[in-house]
């Protein structure tokens, strides 16, 4: 079967460059299978007319072509197009090996020649290797929530898991300003309780999980069995954290617990928390001790060692958005080892 190269008008370049190119674009169709092996190329003398060459040149091109095994020039039968021969498998991984060697040796005796030790550049390269590996195996994920104390129990929760590094933003920061995340993370996690905050051009550009939050087994017991009174106060940091914790004990407990609430940093704070003696129950932000002044934590613990009763209110990821999480985590490190590699 005869196969027509297409002719190219090549006036004013060199002999060289034309056998050369005249060999790639042969070598280009038998390697993407549009000369199949059997197939016969075009004569000597009928190729060099229509590609305006002279008979040697193109003899060049196609002695090229059979030392590199993808064609036989055969005497009577022209020159046929042969299969391409996979390379062994051992033999290109010891060859790939081989060039591997071949770049290190290189690289180390470049920084020999810039003067460095070979115990230098022994800790040079392990702090590469150890570098390329944490970032392949490390995903970023950014905590973004409007209220804080949700995003501390979120955080808290994803420092369980190893090869996190967490960034932790106030939503309203990326509305804002979104730019800052966009490079900076490649996973936004925020709460399913506040998850139309974050504006759609933002989720549009950044994958987002909304992630749901259930009240932990011990604060679900802690609360029925220290509600028993008809009433409590609620401690928080914000607004939004104080009505979730209601809407729980109402849940959990009952609607006719009658419910205070104050945020920390009020002035009557603190003497309220005088005034509160036991068996008043207060509910508090698990790690409320970071979101409560000195003041009002030394009063805190005054009306604890008196007998007060303090119920720590915690959330935690609830089963499906755990296996979702680590599931999309899985994700990210495995795209992250392929680009890597790429």
């Amino acid at each position: 079967m005869t196969s027509a190269i297409p002719a190219n008008n090549r006036d004013g370049i060199s002999e060289g460059k034309r056998y050369r190119e005249l060999a790639q674009r042969i070598r280009k169709e038998i390697l993407s299978g549009k000369l199949r092996p059997g197939n016969r190329l075009p004569s000597i003398r009928r190729c060099a007319q229509i590609e305006n060459l002279s008979p040697g040149t193109v003899k060049h091109a196609y002695s090229l072509l059979e030392n590199e095994g993808l064609i036989e020039m055969i005497q009577g039968r022209g020159s046929l197009v042969k299969p391409i021969k996979k390379k062994d498998g051992a033999d290109s991984k010891d060859s790939a090996q081989k060039q591997a060697m071949e770049l290190i040796d290189k690289t180390i005796n470049s920084l020999l020649m810039l003067g460095f030790p070979l115990k230098i550049i022994h800790i040079f390269m392990d702090l590469k290797l150890k570098a390329r590996i944490e970032s392949v195996n490390t995903v970023r994920v950014a905590v973004s929530d409007r209220c804080p104390e949700i995003r501390r129990m979120i955080i808290q929760e994803l420092l369980r898991i190893q090869g996190v590094d967490l960034i932790d933003f106030d939503s309203n920061e990326l509305i804002t300003n979104p730019s800052i995340i966009e490079a900076s993370a490649d996973l936004v996690v925020t709460s399913s309780f506040f998850a139309c905050d974050l504006p759609p051009a933002f989720q549009e550009k950044k994958e987002i999980l909304h992630l749901a939050l259930t009240p932990s087994n011990g604060t679900i017991i802690r609360l029925m069995r220290n509600l028993a009174e008809s009433s409590a106060v609620l401690l928080s940091n914000s607004p939004e954290f104080a009505q979730i914790m209601r809407e729980v004990i109402h849940r959990f407990c009952g609607k006719h617990i009658q419910l205070n609430e104050y945020i920390f940093g009020e002035s009557c704070l603190q003497n309220l928390l005088a005034d509160k003696k036991p068996p008043v129950t207060l509910v508090v932000p698990h790690d409320y001790e970071l979101f409560c002044s000195q003041d009002e934590l030394t009063a805190l613990n005054a009306f604890a060692d008196n007998g007060g009763s303090i119920v720590k209110f915690k959330l935690v990821l609830d089963q499906g958005s755990n296996l979702f999480l680590n599931s999309k985590l899985q994700s990210i490190r495995h795209q992250k080892q392929l680009d890597n590699i790429g």
